[in-house]
């Protein structure tokens, strides 16, 4: 019986190491692409917070145009203002 448990023992506990070695590289395997997931959660987050804000800027540039605009205007009519009240003091 000896010799049976001694022949036996060094089997078992081979491939109860290959059983462990292959539960831990699974579980590993796991949380790894539990990492992946959630990584690209996070990357089309951040796409999509990308894009808003590549919106909101495109909408800061056209208001700025817009207030460029509105400047311009607003000086060429002062302009016009000074010049109408220069030839009417004349």
């Amino acid at each position: 019986m000896k010799d049976f448990v001694s022949i036996i023992a060094p089997i078992v506990g081979s491939v109860l190491g290959y059983a462990a070695a292959k539960l831990e590289r699974r579980g590993n395997d796991i949380d790894l692409s539990r990492e992946i997931k959630k990584g690209v959660k996070d990357n089309e987050s951040l796409r999509i917070e990308n894009s808003n804000l590549q919106i909101e800027i495109n909408n800061l540039k056209e208001e700025l145009k817009d207030l460029r605009a509105d400047n311009k205007n607003m000086r060429d009519e002062i302009r016009h203002i000074k010049k109408e009240l220069t030839n009417g003091k004349s």
